[in-house]
């Protein structure tokens, strides 16, 4: 009986079975089989380290700014009490952190798997078992499924509910940003042809506190001033207006009436009119949210603000929110994507330094235009369809087109001649064992 080599019994010991000489290969797809959920959860522990590593480095960063008050807030008390007062704080800042460094945790935990992979020779075994470009690439879309879902809850509900409790509680970076107790400064806030400066009240109640509107014809020219000192919104865009005084450009100051906003000089000459209500169409859910992000808004009030029509306030912002929350569910996906694709087409059997380098290159490229698009759409200069969707849809096309390419340079690579030394194998093409 002969018995069987070293080699073979090893690799009949694998997750996966290579194909046996002389039988015919039909390889299909297989999304749920062994080798893929074994890979998908050796993907997922590599991306898991990365991301735990990059959410300490960022943690520390802040924590380092915020320790002193934290420790000197009246409610952490002291002893144990101080330590879990900052370890819940670290809890609730960890979501916004985690949802910015989950995608580029995908990306360099493929890489890192991958890499491993090479360095202990798996990558030949792999190839000699005969499988397809589409079935290297299964463990990556499990990996993107599984993340994906967990960025658009981080996305949509876990982080605006932690930055509401500290911006309730008044904790760290948000509880000074969005405290809603807190009467802002004078503001100015741009309405068709109306500016409006005024202080913000939210609590108990919406109210705008010394008012000042200035009106402008089609042209921009200035023909009247609105000062009150109190401004409550009523019904249809409508608001009371308590010592209210309408100034038009002409006449003379009323008796009694100061020029406290500096509009008309010492030596002007403006009509006072009392006015008790007063046409300002300043949307109210917007005004409620006045000065907070909108990627930190709850999804519902999101929805609100991104469908009105942008006439009485900026709307790139919540847009881009919105769009970027629904884009979540696939940037992790396309980021794993490009990192397997990168890997199986330019690292297919061997690790090269500057090749590596490369590929990390690319995947922090788009780390950082995901960035930059989102800061472009939330100020309006790009279209928020296109800073949301832009890096996910062009990462997942870049690394069809790879593996395409790959395809196709294999296809038409030249017979080996007699003698010549034989090529190490393309991950795409298939070869049989």
């Amino acid at each position: 009986m002969t018995a069987t080599p070293p080699a073979a019994a090893a690799l009949a010991r694998l997750p996966f079975a290579p194909i046996a000489p002389g039988t015919s290969r039909h390889v299909r797809p297989a999304l749920f089989g062994r080798y893929s959920r074994y890979q998908a959860g050796l993907y997922l522990q590599h991306a898991g380290i990365v991301a735990f590593g990059l959410l300490t480095i960022a943690l520390t960063i802040d924590l380092a700014q915020w320790l002193p008050r934290l420790i000197a807030d009246p409610r952490a008390g002291s002893g144990v009490s101080v330590i879990l007062f900052v370890l819940r704080y670290l809890a609730l800042r960890t979501p916004d952190i985690l949802v910015r460094l989950l995608p580029i945790a995908c990306f360099l935990g493929v890489l890192w798997c991958e890499l491993a992979t090479i360095a202990a020779r798996h990558r030949v075994a792999l190839w000699i078992t005969g499988r397809s470009p589409l079935q290297c690439l299964m463990p990556a879309l499990l990996l993107g499924l599984v993340a994906g879902c967990g960025q658009y809850l981080l996305e949509t509900a876990i982080r605006p509910a932690v930055v509401a409790i500290q911006a309730t509680e008044r904790i760290g970076e948000f509880g000074n940003r969005f405290d809603r107790a807190r009467t802002t400064g004078h503001d100015w806030m741009f309405v068709g042809r109306d500016a409006v400066r005024a202080r913000l009240v939210r609590q108990p109640s919406l109210e705008l506190r010394d008012l000042l509107v200035l009106r402008s014809d089609a042209e921009g020219r200035i023909v009247e001033v609105v000062s009150a000192d109190r401004a409550v919104p009523l019904d249809n865009g409508i608001w009371r207006l308590e010592a209210g005084v309408s100034l038009p450009m002409e006449g003379t100051l009323p008796r009694g009436k100061s020029d406290r906003h500096g509009i008309f000089g010492p030596n002007s000459a403006a009509t006072g009119l009392p006015v008790a209500r007063i046409p300002l169409d300043l949307d109210l859910e917007w005004l409620d949210q006045r000065g907070v992000t909108a990627k930190y808004l709850p999804q519902a009030t999101l929805e609100v603000l991104a469908r009105g029509d942008g006439s009485s306030y900026p709307i790139g912002d919540y847009r881009t929110a919105r769009e970027t929350r629904r884009a979540a569910l696939i940037l992790p996906l396309a980021m794993a994507l490009l990192a397997a694709v990168l890997t199986l087409v330019a690292l297919p059997n061997r690790i090269r330094v500057e090749t590596a380098l490369a590929v990390a290159f690319a995947g922090y490229a788009c780390h950082i235009a995901l960035r930059a698009l989102a800061s472009l759409g939330e100020r309006g200069i790009v279209a928020a369809p296109v800073a949301a969707w832009g890096v996910p849809v062009a990462a997942i096309l870049a690394a069809l087109a790879v593996l395409a390419a790959s395809a196709r340079a294999s296809r038409h690579r030249r017979p080996i001649s007699a003698g010549a030394a034989t090529p190490a194998p393309s991950p795409v093409d298939n070869p049989a064992p």
